[in-house]
């Protein structure tokens, strides 16, 4: 009995240990991987979500022009006055993170504003929103 203990060994061959830092070098490497993808999505989504509020902004800015139009007591103004068939409200650059954001808003005689923000290079980037003001005025 004494013998047969005395043959076997204790520990792990060779083959074992290369197989076992193979599979700690894949997992190790599969978790970096993630962490780089995650820092890369959270950055482009913080970008995403300035690029959203700076075209609502554009949005806000019409609205604003458009109450200043209705309140101005002159009858004679439209509530769109000062636009043309089409026309390009304002177009401007923001820096944030590091990148140039652009807005271009054109709002329409209809009514039809549109805010628009690109960014990246060539501004591969876009956000565009969409919205629709009608004439509220209301008479006194």
């Amino acid at each position: 009995m004494d013998q047969l203990k005395r043959g076997k060994k204790w520990g792990f061959s060779l083959i074992e240990v290369v197989i076992a830092t193979g599979i700690l070098a894949m997992s190790v490497s599969s978790i970096m991987s993630l962490a780089i993808y995650t820092q890369k999505n959270t950055q482009f989504l913080l970008e995403k979500t300035y690029a959203t509020i700076q075209a609502s902004n554009g949005i806000e800015m019409v609205r604003v022009q458009r109450d200043q139009n209705v309140s101005d007591s002159n009858s004679a103004t439209d509530w769109n006055n000062g636009s043309n068939d089409t026309a390009n409200f304002s177009s401007d650059s923001f820096n944030f993170s590091g990148k140039t954001f652009t807005r271009t808003i054109i709002f329409k005689t209809d009514g039809k504003i549109t805010s628009a923000v690109a960014w990246g290079a060539g501004g591969s980037n876009k956000i565009t929103l969409v919205a629709q003001l009608t004439d509220w005025k209301f008479e006194r």
